[in-house]
């Protein structure tokens, strides 16, 4: 017959082996992520996704902390026990794999929002680029949609074409200015 110390020592420790598979199984998720991530796949809700594995982290976490107590608080009995000392160094394997996932989703989380960030700011680079080649010519058509009396390149024969050459010119301008400054 098993002295109860050990009974409850095995017992606690079977507690904690029902939580080996769904710990593998979020590491598994997050290392998913990852991947998407870094291979720029498109996941719809993603940031939910991974608010919903820092959730079940945070559970996890929890029931490590209390369970933490709960074997801290059966040492006090019994000091030199191999049972205890088995439950204990299983817990802390435990414990350590929980922590390692928080880890990792913080880290998961920091790279996608830099990513995504990333991601915007491309976006508003090529933006900004097509604003500034349109922002000259907007601003010379402006000044011949107003209505003047006298407009002296209106009553030349090579106003028209010689307009369309200076924007042309403006165009190649700011080109060459960009690909200077390496922005294109």
């Amino acid at each position: 017959m098993q002295h109860p110390f050990n009974l409850a020592c095995k017992i606690v420790k079977k507690t904690f082996e029902t939580f080996e598979e769904p710990v593998r199984q979020l590491n598994l998720k997050i290392d998913g992520y990852e991947e998407r991530i870094f291979l720029k796949k498109r996941i719809p809700d993603l940031l939910r996704a991974m608010y919903d594995l820092k959730r079940r982290n945070q559970v996890f976490r929890r029931v490590s902390f209390v369970s933490k107590l709960v074997v801290d608080n059966m040492h006090v009995s019994h000091r030199k026990n191999s049972y205890y000392e088995d439950m204990r160094d299983y817990h802390l394997k435990l414990e350590i794999a929980i922590d390692q996932i928080h880890e990792d989703l913080i880290s998961l989380v920091n790279l996608y929002l830099s990513i995504s960030s990333q991601r915007t700011n491309e976006v508003m680079r090529i933006l900004t680029v097509f604003s500034a080649f349109f922002l000259p010519l907007t601003f010379i058509v402006g000044v011949y949609g107003m209505n003047f009396q006298y407009m002296p390149e209106l009553a030349m024969p090579n106003g028209y074409p010689g307009v369309l050459l200076f924007m042309a010119l403006v165009i190649v301008f700011i080109w060459q200015w960009f690909k200077r400054k390496n922005w294109l």
